[in-house]
């Protein structure tokens, strides 16, 4: 589950359904401070350390890229990094 919000408001209601799914990935846009921010709404929403570990952010493996183009792969690269592994049937 990936959010791309401007507006952060929206987030926390997203966020908090998302922690309550076996989602293998949850991650938000933003930067560092926005991550900050908004895990302390959570928290106050009730959401536990453990599962604001869960939450990526700022996503991507790129740090800081402002280019939509180089966002997209460094964000698909980042959540096939953290996909499942399944067993090949071959």
């Amino acid at each position: 589950m990936l959010l791309f919000f401007h507006d952060h408001d929206w987030e926390p209601p997203i966020l908090m359904a998302s922690l309550q799914s076996k989602a293998f990935y949850i991650g938000a846009q933003g930067s560092r401070r926005a991550r900050q921010l908004r895990n302390l709404e959570l928290q106050m929403a009730g959401a536990t350390a453990e599962e604001l570990q869960r939450i990526k952010g700022p996503i991507g493996l790129i740090p800081s890229v402002r280019d939509p183009r180089s966002l997209a792969v460094s964000v698909l690269a980042e959540v096939l990094k953290e996909r499942p592994q399944t067993r090949s049937k071959s």
